[in-house]
């Protein structure tokens, strides 16, 4: 490995005992510090006596807040004796996804820096504080893989001389959309203008990746081709939960930590829900899209929470799709990173150069579930999701998961849902209760493909329950027109589900 080890074992140590606490890093020659958070054995942050490395100049950097915004939000922390990342949140200067990205880039430099210019380990200070709200659960291998990331290229390898993976040694960690690729290539030995044609990735990509390979152990050089007889078997695939990174610390947002409770009615509501759209087709609908008439009645929600619903039973793969490319909100439910998602996926087809690669490498793991975020938002929204990638990634999506929930675009005024639903198996329709106007619904209506929507999911209704927390279900409703255009849904528990062969109700069967 080119980095130095000394600092990475002692972090290692850490990690295997558990440890809490604030470990204390000095310059050689100056009286710079660095400081190292762990919680549990993990690093949740890092900071700096250097002005250059403390949060708030990153997120300066990024002009995200003004000096002026940056002063007050640092009284503030004062005053509450809170993180200052936590503070900027709650204030509304950035969401928590964003937060969690800056605190990886501050940590990551932070400990190159003490690397490469030789920090010595000081004291470490042991803490029953409590853990941060928004940290980043850093292990010692995903620090060693970001900083081996770093490292000049330096690989050079022979036209004629092969590469072979050793998964053995794999941990799942934060790969990227290319090195994902290029494992996902190398189930048998491999030369690096192979890689560089298969995957469509430029040979300084795949040669710096390799790089990276080769110090973790996961890959070795070898002259020539196995023959048959000594050839190792080839590996038909790379299992997705060893390819695909886990975001460590999702930060959901209130209403999926809510509906989460484990006796909630809202929680009551999903698991019904995910009951009846499971025994409403026989067999049960393996790709169902989540649509909706406008942009703000709830279906990322609704689609998150009937991902982690059915993600709960063991045993079912689940795979969440945000294909919303004009108003992308699943990531911002989960509190995670826009990127990198589908509007890359898809690129590949209009940009091959950039490297057309496969759907795997463009999915996260939150909990149980995968999920595939939008990615970037695309003014050609329609243009990319009518290409063969797109059917691509739903052919894909039904070869490796049991159930896709597809968080499709609204049905109005544009027809991005349209090219989304079309693919999918069956459909549902969210109406938010008491503000969706009833002209849209008509036109929703007169949109969708009636043959695919098993129902309509009531958003915004009302609970008993004493949380008072707002409920989602199916119901029977009866409409009553206003003047303000808006349906008032006065609803009523559906009786029992009886079979119907009819195709074009709006609720639930």
């Amino acid at each position: 490995m080119a980095i130095e080890k000394k600092l990475l074992k002692h972090l290692e140590r850490f990690e295997e005992r558990g440890s809490s606490g604030i470990l204390e890093l000095q310059h050689p020659e100056s009286d710079e510090k660095i400081f190292l958070y762990f919680y549990d054995g993990v690093l949740e942050a890092g900071s700096s006596n250097q002005p250059q490395y403390r949060l708030g100049q990153y997120i300066i950097r990024e002009k995200l807040i003004s000096e002026e915004e940056l002063a007050e939000g640092l009284r503030r922390a004062a005053k509450l004796r809170k993180p200052l990342g936590e503070v900027l949140v709650e204030r509304g200067f950035l969401n928590p996804g964003r937060l969690i990205q800056i605190l990886n880039r501050q940590l990551i430099e932070l400990v190159a820096l003490a690397v490469e210019q030789g920090f010595t380990v000081g004291t470490f200070t042991g803490s029953t504080k409590g853990k941060m709200t928004f940290r980043l659960l850093m292990t010692s291998y995903q620090l060693t893989l970001e900083l081996l990331r770093r490292q000049p290229l330096e690989l050079v390898l022979a036209p004629t001389q092969m590469i072979e993976l050793h998964d053995d040694g794999m941990k799942p960690a934060g790969w990227t959309p290319a090195e994902i690729s290029i494992m996902t290539h190398l189930r048998w030995p491999q030369t690096v203008k192979g890689l560089v044609e298969e995957t469509m990735l430029d040979e300084k990509t795949v040669l710096a990746s390799l790089q990276v390979f080769l110090d973790l152990g996961l890959i070795r050089i070898i002259e020539k081709s196995p023959t048959e007889e000594t050839a190792l078997a080839r590996l038909e695939r790379l299992p997705l939960d060893l390819l695909v990174p886990r975001i460590r610390n999702p930060i959901l947002t209130e209403k999926i930590v809510l509906i989460n409770q484990e006796h909630s009615p809202a929680t009551e509501q999903f698991r019904a829900l995910k009951v009846r759209l499971l025994g409403q087709v026989d067999p049960p609908v393996k790709v169902l899209s989540v649509t909706s008439p406008g942009p703000a009645d709830g279906k990322s929600l609704i689609s998150a929470n009937l991902a982690m619903n059915y993600a709960k039973e063991p045993g079912r793969r689940v795979l969440l799709i945000d294909t919303d490319l004009r108003g992308a909100s699943a990531h911002e439910k989960l509190g995670i990173s826009l990127g990198p998602g589908l509007h890359q996926y898809l690129l590949g087809a209009l940009e091959p150069q950039l490297g057309a690669l496969e759907p795997q490498c463009y999915l996260r793991r939150v909990g149980d579930f995968y999920v595939m975020t939008a990615g970037q938002l695309a003014e050609n929204a329609v243009e990319l999701l009518s290409l063969g990638r797109m059917r691509n990634l739903i052919e894909f999506a039904k070869r490796e998961f049991d159930t896709v929930i597809v968080d499709a675009p609204p049905l109005l005024p544009i027809a991005d849902a349209r090219v989304v639903t079309g693919l999918t198996d069956a459909s549902v329709l969210v109406i938010y209760q008491g503000q969706t106007p009833l002209r849209l619904i008509r036109k929703a209506m007169e949109t969708i493909d009636r043959r695919k929507l098993l129902g309509v999911v009531l958003n915004g209704v009302k609970s008993t329950g004493v949380d008072g927390f707002y409920a989602y279900g199916y119901y029977y409703s009866s409409y009553s027109h206003h003047d303000e255009d808006v349906i008032e849904l006065s609803a009523k528990p559906r009786k029992p589900p009886r079979r119907s062969r009819r195709s074009g109700s709006i609720l639930f069967r």
